[in-house]
């Protein structure tokens, strides 16, 4: 499966099949606060509110509502991980020349790689696509969740 994620810095991402939204963020600045990133589906309900929580070399975000099972989302510099009640885990990887080369994320599951997300940062904007093997869509709520909370409110870098 292939999907398209683009949108500017700061301001949230759409997440396209074919040519149909079916998942896309908001960021809402706060000075002195955490910033606050709502995540609704293609039908504009939302499904996820989280606060982006930067600490040293550690982002984490707190989920102060949902409609899923998510138990947290962390990010580090090289990798992140969302993790569900059940304990189910899903790795983020980032390669050593994730800024300049692809793919920019390896996504795994039970250590087999699901999917891959390169980056093609042009101008002011973010694009991104993803791959993921079919056998994995079930999953790929989770996946776009990370994804939307950890890169919407990408600064200029």
């Amino acid at each position: 499966m292939q999907l398209k994620i683009n949108g500017g810095f700061n301001n949230g991402l759409k997440v396209y099949s074919e040519n149909d939204v079916i998942l896309f963020s908001e960021v809402n600045k706060k000075w002195f606060k955490p910033d606050l990133i709502n995540i609704y589906d293609g039908q504009k309900s939302l499904i996820i509110s989280i606060k982006h929580i930067s600490k040293i070399f550690k982002t984490e975000f707190k989920i102060i509502d949902q409609t899923f099972d998510i138990k947290n989302i962390i990010q580090t510099l090289k990798k992140g991980t969302i993790e569900l009640l059940n304990g189910e885990i899903f790795e983020f990887k980032k390669s050593r020349t994730s800024l300049i080369t692809n793919p920019y994320l390896k996504i795994f599951h039970r250590d087999i790689e699901i999917g891959i997300l390169n980056n093609k940062k042009t101008g002011f904007e973010l694009n991104y696509e993803l791959s993921i093997k079919d056998e994995y869509e079930n999953y790929l709520n989770y996946v776009l969740i990370y994804i939307l909370a950890t890169e919407s409110n990408k600064d200029y870098d």
